[in-house]
């Protein structure tokens, strides 16, 4: 018999001895020796197949398992044992874990756009996504209006709350202001703010605060009559007064003498930084050796920062005090270098009427050197900004600077 009948022969004969037949219209290569021929592809049979499973005809010769195609079906003999399960994949290749909606929680892999930016800015459109998610925290849903003014962001919750944002590298002024408005509630004859929530996100601190209600000092001054000026001066006299005299435990204690010879030595390189003119850079470690800063009153809970831009007024009245975030302990006079710089602004009635509703009774030339002198050593002190904004004396000393920022 020619080879390729033989094969074929063996093949089928195979193929029947393990239950399979053929799939009528489904066909496989099979070489022959005429060349490349088809035959049926075999399926598994259904219970019809000639023979019993597993028997093949003993009278012809065994197949070349070359000239096999290789099946594609598991073996139907329930002897054999069961395939092994399909491998699972690495589940190393399928780490998205199933969150809740709106999960903020930080072990989640996959990468978020940052709500806020990783330090200070003044881009509002970045600071946007992070004053959302921090309102709706709080379940406020509420469209903010970001105030033009400050240093830090501060944004208006429609009429009844303020939101302020503190970059990480101030975030420690958030639990301090934070703290000292709630120190200071109900305290002060002027309000201020009253805290409603505090907390951080992303390394931002955040503080929700009630929202003051009048008009910004520094726009109704210009128009308020000399009596009406006298009148907030010695609101703000009184003010100031009871706010020294509160307990404020959220300050902490402070050694003032020393704090005054660590300014005094990096004096000059402070003031030299800014700007200052060498006439009077050359003059203010000598005058500082004339001025006692260091005086025998404990030092009490300040503000520093006592101007038009922190105040509020309403029918005549002072209507709220604000922004404590550089609040600290020290000597009253240090309070007061602001009080005539800002508030004052050179005018001697104002500033008296401030100082004597305070308590003061040493009201005279000597207060209005230490006073210059706590200006000169002020954390935040530019005196050439001062300058340029309440003018200086024809006679460029610090004696007669003193006389012209603080005329007592």
């Amino acid at each position: 018999m020619p080879e390729s009948i033989v094969d074929k022969a063996r093949f089928q004969q195979t193929q029947a001895a393990n239950g399979i037949e053929a799939l009528p219209g489904v066909r496989v290569p099979y070489a022959s020796r005429e060349g490349r021929s088809f035959i049926p592809c075999p399926r598994k049979a259904h219970g019809h197949a000639q023979g019993a499973p597993g028997q093949a005809d003993p009278t012809l010769e065994p197949a070349d398992p070359r000239n096999q195609p290789t099946p594609r079906w598991e073996p139907a003999d329930p002897t054999l044992e069961p395939a092994a399960p399909r491998k699972q994949p690495n589940p190393r290749w399928n780490q998205r874990k199933l969150k809740p909606k709106n999960s903020l929680e930080q072990d989640d892999y996959r990468p978020t756009m940052p709500l806020l930016p990783p330090t200070h800015t003044e881009n509002d459109h970045a600071l946007r996504p992070g004053v959302t998610a921090i309102l709706a925290r709080h379940g406020l849903s509420d469209q903010p209006t970001r105030f033009e003014d400050g240093s830090l962001p501060v944004y208006a919750v429609n009429d009844d709350l303020v939101l302020k944002l503190y970059p990480p590298v101030h975030q420690d002024e958030c639990a301090r202001e934070s703290g000292v408005l709630k120190d200071l509630t109900g305290a002060l004859p002027i309000p201020t703010p009253e805290v409603v929530a505090t907390g951080e996100l992303e390394g931002w601190g955040y503080l929700l605060m009630t929202r003051l209600h009048g008009r910004n000092l520094g726009e109704v001054w210009p128009e308020l009559s000399g009596t009406e000026r006298d009148g907030l001066a010695e609101q703000l006299g009184e003010a100031l007064a009871a706010l020294h005299k509160t307990a404020v435990p959220t300050l902490p204690e402070v050694d003032w003498g020393k704090f005054v010879i660590g300014q005094r030595a990096r004096l000059l390189d402070h003031h030299r930084e800014r700007g200052l003119d060498a006439v009077w850079l050359d003059q203010l470690a000598g005058f500082l050796d004339t001025v006692d800063l260091i005086t025998p009153h404990a030092p009490v809970a300040l503000h520093t920062e006592v101007m038009p831009a922190h105040l509020l007024t309403h029918n005549g009245k002072l209507s709220g005090l604000y922004d404590f975030e550089p609040a600290m302990r020290g000597a009253r006079e240090y309070e007061f270098a602001a009080v005539g710089l800002f508030f004052a602004r050179g005018d001697g009635r104002v500033l008296r009427r401030v100082l004597k509703a305070y308590g003061f009774t040493d009201v005279g030339p000597e207060l209005s050197r230490r006073l210059l002198g706590m200006t000169i050593i002020h954390v935040y002190s530019d005196l050439g900004w001062y300058m340029r904004e309440l003018g200086v004396p024809a006679e460029k000393t610090l004696d007669a600077l003193a006389r012209h920022w603080f005329p007592l």
